[in-house]
């Protein structure tokens, strides 16, 4: 036949006479289990033991997520079809890009939250939550797209190729209409907007924080205080399982406020006393803490809250516990829109004392992972306070609050540059000579009367001290 192919692979058998088998019987076997394990294994992820499953505790790889094609190997060839296959997204989306989607929504709370390992989460199960999303709405399929690229660029690649800015830029246009439709839609009916929508804003506006357009930023949280106008309960809407958006949403308008230096969108003026009251905590075995020499009694009372706060963090991270979900958010909201709220004198030590505080609040509840958002305004502040301060004595400073607050910079705010690093291991030798602690177990001791969360500040306070008096020493 003109058909038959004579090179066709032969079909093996393996007569069954009592002999024993032979050197090409064992070969044949081989070939006939290694045939079978395809078939069985078929549509199986392949099990590699040098990458780890993707859960929350796993940090981001460069390696795991879509890289651009002049930075592929050619040497093994793509594979022809993928998982993604059986995948259906709400609107058309590129499968490198999907890829990197799924994989980013398969990270945990853990990935996002510094404390989450002491938290417990209303809501845990953020991919089911996640998928079900991408399944049925276009705008959160467009959002978390271009979101996802934007946090590989600043955490996993730092790069980005004109052919990933063009996907991006496409996914951010189509985002932008379907909103626009969605809300001429609700304003026509009068309708309330969806929670999707509503998380799909956040996104928004965290991608604009994270971008450094400010004024787009404050214009997606207004946007959203406008939404939640609509509910009758407000922001009292966020119910049970729906912490997580509530807390997303207070965590980008408090940046946006410590970024830009202005007032908070959503409550301007330490307006949410009656949504969010300073929380009362019961610790019975809190430890001493030095309480400084405050003189605005509001600062005092947000102090010793922040106090208790961190005895409980500290408390669950020994005893392995967690805390309500609800517990942070009112915290976090209370604390910080009040710090925001206070006035002070300018140049004196309580306004100092209430910028490492907002510092210490924005490392311990405002950072998302590994991605850091730029807080340019208290920055700037907080480091023109710290060193107009060179001498603790003249400014009625005990020296170890002083200490307490470099270390605070110093791990809410890395150094950039060479001169900055020289600058603050200067500043950190001095003051630790001055109060007499030589290494940092008598450091860490110290610090332990102030604002201190182990897990959040013991790992990057020790590189600090210790860099500083290894290169004296040397």
């Amino acid at each position: 036949m003109s058909g038959h192919n004579n090179n066709a692979a032969p079909i093996r058998f393996i007569p069954q006479t009592g002999r024993k088998p032979s050197a090409e019987d064992t070969t044949t076997r081989k070939a006939i289990r290694r045939h079978v394990m395809l078939g069985k294994n078929r549509g199986r992820a392949p099990q590699n033991p040098r990458q780890p499953a993707m859960q929350g505790t796993a940090v981001f790889r460069a390696e795991d997520f879509h890289q651009p094609a002049e930075e592929q190997s050619l040497v093994i060839p793509p594979r022809v079809g993928t998982d993604l296959s059986f995948l259906d997204f709400a609107d058309p989306v590129d499968p490198p890009l999907m890829n990197d989607t799924l994989r980013f929504c398969s990270a945990t709370n853990e990935n996002m939250f510094v404390l989450a390992r002491c938290i417990s989460f209303e809501a845990p199960d953020t991919m089911a939550t996640c998928m079900r999303r991408l399944a049925c709405d276009a705008l959160y399929v467009n959002v978390m797209v271009f979101g996802t690229q934007t946090y590989l660029d600043q955490v996993v690649r730092h790069n980005n190729t004109t052919e990933l800015r063009r996907s991006c830029l496409r996914h951010y246009g189509r985002a932008l209409g379907i909103l626009r439709e969605r809300l001429a839609e609700a304003e026509r009916r009068r309708g309330v907007i969806s929670d999707i929508t509503i998380n799909s804003v956040i996104i928004l506006g965290m991608h604009a924080l994270a971008t450094g357009q400010y004024g787009s930023a404050r214009n997606h949280i207004a946007g959203l205080g406008r939404m939640m106008s609509l509910r009758e309960r407000g922001l009292q809407s966020f119910g049970e399982n729906k912490t997580r958006s509530l807390v997303d949403l207070l965590r980008c308008d408090i940046s946006i406020a410590l970024a830009t230096g202005e007032e908070p969108i959503l409550f301007p003026g330490g307006s949410c006393e009656e949504t969010f009251r300073l929380p009362d905590f019961e610790v019975s075995d809190e430890p001493t803490r030095r309480h400084p020499s405050i003189g605005n009694d509001g600062l005092a009372r947000i102090w010793m809250v922040l106090s208790r706060f961190c005895a409980v963090i500290n408390k669950a991270g020994i005893d392995q516990t967690t805390i309500p979900e609800r517990m942070l958010l009112q915290t976090m909201a209370s604390v910080m829109y009040g710090l925001l709220s206070l006035s002070l004198p300018p140049d004196s030590t309580d306004k100092a004392i209430r910028l490492a505080m907002l510092s210490f609040c924005a490392s311990t509840f405002l950072y998302w992972g590994q991605m850091r958002m730029p807080l340019g305004w208290l920055q700037a502040e907080q480091r023109r306070c710290l060193f107009r301060m060179k001498d603790a004595h003249e400014d009625n400073l005990d020296p170890r609050m002083m200490l307490w607050m470099l270390i605070v910079y110093g791990i809410t705010f890395p150094a950039a540059t060479t001169d900055e690093v020289e600058e603050m291991r200067k500043r950190l030798r001095e003051v630790t000579e001055h109060c007499g602690l030589t290494c940092w177990d008598e450091v860490r001791g110290t610090m332990s009367e102030f604002l201190w969360i182990d897990i959040v500040c013991n790992t990057p306070a020790q590189e600090l001290v210790e860099a500083a008096h290894a290169r004296h020493r040397s």
